[in-house]
């Protein structure tokens, strides 16, 4: 293997277990946030279902996912009343 072979292969083993690594973080975050709301003995059930949907709204909006493709996941995985 030429030694450019293997720094594009350094590179790119590099760069995979970066993302894999952000990717790690993030759902560690996102389960903190999540484990969160449910452990919080303050909230009622409304309120656990309510700050959940919180949570995955705003993952929603930082995806700059529209309202419409929202319900229309939801209704088609059969969650909403469409």
């Amino acid at each position: 293997m030429s030694s450019l072979a293997a720094a594009e292969k350094q590179l790119m083993e590099t760069i995979a277990e970066q993302v894999a690594s952000s990717v790690d973080e993030a759902v560690e975050r996102w389960m903190a946030e999540f484990d969160a709301v449910l452990q919080d003995s303050h909230l009622t059930t409304l309120g656990r279902l309510q700050a959940m949907s919180a949570i995955v709204a705003r993952y929603h909006q930082l995806r700059g996912e529209a309202e419409n493709s929202r319900q229309q996941n939801s209704c088609a995985a059969g969650w909403g009343v469409c």
